[in-house]
C-alpha cells in the first residue's frame, strides 16, 4: 500500500473549509443584523479569500495524484465536482466572513442600544418552518434582512411601512437584538 503524501494546498484547503463551516453555522443562527459599511467590506474580503481557496483547489484538483481527484474516482465527473467545489467555497466563505466574522466582533464590543427599520413585508403565516413570527425589514444584506420572533400580537397589526425598533446590543459592526418595539405608521 502506498503512502500518499499530503500537500499543504490539500491541508490549506482541507482546514479552512472546516473552520469556516464551524463560523458559517455561528453566522445563520445569530440574532445580528451586519452594518452596511462593514458588511461591504467583509463582502470584498470574502471574495478574496474564496478566490485564493478557489485557486489553490483547481491547483491541486489538477495534479494526477491529488486526494481531491482519488476520493471522486469513479463517482461523478472531475469537472462537476471542481465547479460544485468553487460553488461551495464561495458560498462558506461569504457567510462565514461577511456574517460570522462581523458578528463574532460584534459580540466583542457591542453594549446597549437600538436601532429602528421599516417593515418591508412580513411572513404569510406565523408559524412558518424557519422564522416564527418574521418580518421583513429594509435591511442591505443578504440573509440578514428577516426579524424572527415577534410576538404573536404585533406580528398579526404589523403592515407594510410600519416602524419595528430593534433593542439589544449595538456596536460599529451591527446590531444583535433580544427585544422588539412596534410603532404603526401614521
Amino acid at each position: 500500500m502506498k503512502n500518499k503524501k499530503t500537500s499543504m494546498n490539500y491541508l490549506i484547503i482541507k482546514y479552512a473549509l472546516l473552520i469556516m463551516s464551524i463560523l458559517s453555522i455561528y453566522g445563520i443562527w445569530s440574532d445580528f443584523l451586519p452594518n452596511g459599511e462593514f458588511f461591504g467590506y467583509m463582502q470584498i474580503v470574502s471574495l478574496f479569500v474564496a478566490t485564493i481557496l478557489t485557486l489553490l483547489f483547481y491547483i491541486e484538483f489538477s495534479k494526477p495524484t491529488s486526494r481531491f481527484r482519488t476520493n471522486i474516482k469513479g463517482k461523478q465527473s472531475p469537472l462537476a465536482t471542481a465547479i460544485a467545489i468553487a460553488l461551495v467555497l464561495y458560498i462558506v466563505s461569504y457567510i462565514s466572513i461577511t456574517l460570522a466574522m462581523l458578528a463574532l466582533l460584534h459580540e466583542f464590543t457591542a453594549s446597549k442600544g437600538q436601532q429602528s427599520f421599516v417593515v418591508k413585508s412580513k411572513s404569510s403565516s406565523y408559524h412558518d418552518r424557519r422564522c416564527t413570527g418574521g418580518i421583513t425589514i429594509e435591511h442591505k444584506s443578504f440573509l440578514k434582512d428577516k426579524i424572527c420572533g415577534i410576538p404573536q400580537d404585533f406580528w398579526q397589526d404589523i403592515s407594510k411601512g410600519d416602524m419595528l425598533i430593534l433593542m439589544g446590543k449595538k456596536s460599529q459592526f451591527g446590531l444583535s437584538y433580544d427585544r422588539v418595539k412596534y410603532i404603526k405608521k401614521p
